[in-house]
C-alpha cells in the first residue's frame, strides 16, 4: 500500500487535539487589555526583578535596589498609587529576586550574598 501525504501518530494527534482547545478556551483578545508604562521607583533600581498579579490584577514587584544600597524591594500597585518598601536591607540582598501571589498573600524571595573575609 503506498501512502502519501503527512501521517501523525494517534497520541501525536491527541495532544494536537488537547492544545488546540486549551488554547481556544484560554484566548483573550489584545483588545481587553489596556496597557500602560509607569515609572515605580528612583535610582539605580529595578535589576533582578520579578512580577506577579494578585486576584484583581494588580501588580506586585520584586527587585534589586542598586548601588548604593543593595537592598531587597517591594512594589504594590493598589488601583491608585504604588507602595514601595525595602524588605531587607542586611547586607548586599535583592539579587535573583522572585515574587510569587498566593491566596491573597504575596511571597517573595532573593539571593543573598554574603562577603567573606579575606
Amino acid at each position: 500500500m503506498n501512502h502519501t501525504g503527512v501521517f501523525i501518530s494517534r497520541r501525536t494527534a491527541t495532544v494536537m487535539a488537547a492544545l488546540l482547545i486549551a488554547s481556544a478556551i484560554s484566548v483573550v483578545p489584545v483588545a481587553a487589555y489596556e496597557w500602560t508604562i509607569q515609572k515605580v521607583d528612583d535610582g539605580l533600581v529595578g535589576r533582578y526583578n520579578s512580577l506577579a498579579l494578585d486576584e484583581g490584577g494588580h501588580p506586585h514587584i520584586s527587585y534589586h535596589d542598586y548601588d548604593p544600597n543593595y537592598d531587597l524591594k517591594y512594589a504594590a500597585w493598589n488601583g491608585t498609587a504604588w507602595a514601595i518598601q525595602t524588605v531587607d536591607s542586611d547586607g548586599n540582598v535583592g539579587s535573583f529576586s522572585s515574587i510569587a501571589s498566593m491566596q491573597r498573600a504575596v511571597r517573595t524571595s532573593a539571593t543573598v550574598i554574603v562577603p567573606t573575609a579575606p
